[in-house]
């Protein structure tokens, strides 16, 4: 059995007249194990659901209505970037200040001094949630916010001693930066601007020859040729694709694949791995239900028993904590006991929060042991749009 590169699973929803995604495209899932909406149930203990609803006939969605979401404050025309300016300034005020917060902190504060620190962050990402932006400023806040809370994580985890979580705090932090500096940049190009420089990562590089695992929280943000998307990979998941999502011989958005050995993982279930898939072409044929319905025909899911759909990201709990994403929401699927193994694949279709019909997200992990589990937080909370889409 062969898992392709390159889902045609979504060639379906290109044609929604009928959904024809009885084959995987050319090139696409890979079985990937996730983490049950309760603490990973075993995966022997999993019943199988009466029939996994085939997404037969997925009626082609009416013209996408607009999103209801109403501008909290005004809506003066011209580029987002120069026509709300006192918006974001309002926003960067607060980054500043913040910024300022951690340059005047110790490099090893005592207790009282670190939760003293910790209260004031807390205080000043309140203080950013509570200032209102257009839709179009929506995902430079949500990502500022991000930022600030990657910060309060890395923070506490040192306080508490936890290294692994602070080096996963660390990679949070590099990922919500890029996602900031990168819609900054798209604001201001498009308001004719030059963009700004960007930073570099501070979680460091790792080495090639590293032997550590994703159990120890040692990490690697990877992108795609375009970099347009971004995400953290156990720094083992050293096999890496990030050519174009192509469907039909059509470029309809930007892909990730990484694992240990992509062949491996591609033609089994002994190796754990992730595809990372974004497209606003296919946002524009349907939603990211009729996604998630679709990958339900990918045929290599016929040798997992189908557990269950949970609302992303408050039923996607690992390790008795739910996954944190303040950017993305979306449904996922559990699928355990692939191949006879005791590898499990989890399959997430999300949309932004601040623009349901830009972009569909389709995110797939194959998970071969509860060892794993640490990988599929690190990749849920850290996939993101950092670019341009191909």
């Amino acid at each position: 059995m062969k898992k392709t590169l390159i889902p045609l699973l979504v060639v379906g929803m290109l044609a929604l007249s009928s959904l024809a995604c009885s084959a995987i495209l050319g090139e696409d899932p890979t079985p990937e194990p996730p983490p049950t909406n309760t603490p990973l149930p075993e995966p022997t203990a999993v019943p199988e659901p009466t029939a996994a609803p085939e997404p037969t006939a997925v009626p082609e969605p009416t013209a996408a209505p607009e999103p209801t979401a109403e501008p909290t404050a005004d809506t003066a025309s011209g580029p987002c970037f120069t026509a709300n300016n006192a918006q974001a300034t309002a926003v960067a005020d607060v980054i500043e200040r913040f910024g300022i917060l951690l340059e005047s902190s110790t490099d090893t504060p005592t207790t009282e001094e670190a939760n003293a620190l910790i209260a004031e962050m807390t205080a000043l990402r309140s203080e950013t949630e509570a200032i209102e932006v257009v839709d179009c400023l929506g995902d430079y806040k949500a990502y500022s916010i991000g930022f600030m809370q990657s910060v309060i994580d890395g923070y506490a985890a040192l306080n508490g001693d936890d290294l692994d979580a602070a080096q996963a705090a660390l990679v949070n932090i590099d990922s919500s930066i890029a996602q900031m500096e990168g819609e900054v940049n798209r604001l201001m190009v498009e308001a004719g601007e030059e963009p700004i420089p960007t930073t570099e990562p501070i979680a460091g590089s790792i080495p090639e020859d590293t032997t550590s695992t994703a159990g120890n929280g040692d990490f690697m943000l990877v992108t795609d040729n375009s970099e347009a998307i971004q995400v953290a990979v156990p720094s083992t998941w050293t096999d890496i694709d990030g050519a174009a999502w192509v469907l039909d011989e059509d470029i309809v958005g930007a892909s990730i694949y990484a694992a240990p050995n992509l062949d491996d993982w591609a033609n089994s279930f002994d190796t754990p791995g992730l595809i990372f898939n974004v497209s606003d072409d296919l946002a524009r044929q349907g939603g990211y239900v009729q996604l998630l319905d679709a990958t339900r025909t990918y045929e290599f899911l016929g040798a997992c028993d189908y557990d269950s759909r949970g609302n992303y990201p408050e039923d996607l709990i690992i390790d008795d904590q739910p996954i944190v994403d303040e950017i993305y929401r979306g449904k996922f699927d559990l699928y355990f006991n692939c191949g006879g193994t005791e590898s499990a694949y989890v399959v997430l279709a999300a949309v932004s929060n601040t623009d349901q019909f830009a972009n569909l997200l389709l995110v797939e992990v194959q998970l071969t042991s509860v060892d794993d589990l640490p990988a599929l937080r690190t990749i849920m909370e850290s996939f993101d749009i950092i670019g341009t889409l191909p």
